[in-house]
């Protein structure tokens, strides 16, 4: 999959490092996936399975940029960040009055 964002492909590079040489611990090898046949993503690279591995990968980008999407058109969600962005401006400047009185 070629990927335009330089971030993302550096981070889609770490994270097939991090998996080419995961252990059962890591967050991405507490499951199994049927893309992978059953194999945690660290057992299906050491088999060799490459492109099923980096499918998976980008089938999680996908879902999490659609979960972000439905998030960023939710007014409701939106709403709420913007209420606990004013929330911590407030307390920040709140701070910042004490600590150019003390």
């Amino acid at each position: 999959m070629a990927i335009a964002d330089p971030y993302r492909e550096q981070a889609r590079a770490d994270l097939i490092e991090q998996i080419a040489k995961g252990t059962p611990h890591d967050w991405f090898n507490m499951s199994t996936s049927q893309l992978l046949g059953d194999r945690t993503p660290t057992e299906a690279w050491q088999a060799g399975d490459h492109e099923a591995v980096e499918r998976l990968i980008d089938q999680w980008y996908a879902e999490a940029e659609a979960h972000a999407e439905r998030r960023r058109n939710d007014p409701k969600f939106m709403a709420m960040l913007e209420r606990r962005s004013e929330e911590l401006d407030a307390k920040r400047a709140e701070a910042d009055k004490h600590r150019r009185s003390a």
